[in-house]
């Protein structure tokens, strides 16, 4: 798994943008990890999740546990099949060089064919309100807020004066 979160991490997640919140770039941060399976949210400077993408070399993809691990680790989000979206993706589309690659890292060549799940926050009707997930600047935790208010810190957090 370590070459497999190694690949992801520097061809995969690399200098990518919210587009959901802002224009800003995004960092990528680990929501779970398991053999064959590697979870993160793509996240904005201002603590905006824009997605939310499960990662797996594996063709056969557990679409059950990913949406059973959104839940748990975001509160209060909704999370609908149609927001839920299944990609494949190949090396030459990640700008892997994955001969070369496989040869530093004494690796097979499948890890590089890579499937993703995507969920993405759906955005707010016209005239609502839209609420989004964030991550907590003190705690690191998920939690659900208007997308206007722009507080970094969770309702906790705050309440514990952060």
């Amino acid at each position: 798994m370590e070459n497999f979160r190694k690949m992801v991490e520097e061809n995969i997640v690399s200098n990518a943008k919210c587009y959901r919140h802002c224009d800003e770039a995004i960092s990528f941060r680990e929501l779970a990890e398991q053999e064959d399976r590697l979870v993160g949210a793509y996240v904005c400077s201002g603590n905006y999740v824009s997605r939310v993408v499960y990662f797996s070399p594996k063709m056969d993809l557990d679409l059950e546990w990913f949406k059973k691990t959104l839940a748990a680790n975001i509160p209060g989000a909704m999370i609908r099949n149609k927001e839920i979206r299944v990609a494949t993706r190949h090396p030459w589309e990640n700008a892997v060089k994955a001969e070369e690659f496989a040869k530093q890292n004494n690796s097979p060549l499948t890890p590089f064919i890579t499937r993703q799940v995507y969920w993405t926050p759906p955005k707010a009707a016209s005239g609502e309100d839209a609420q989004g997930p964030f991550v907590c600047s003190n705690c690191k935790k998920f939690f659900m807020q208007s997308v206007r208010e722009g507080l970094k810190t969770c309702p906790d957090c705050r309440q514990r004066g952060f």
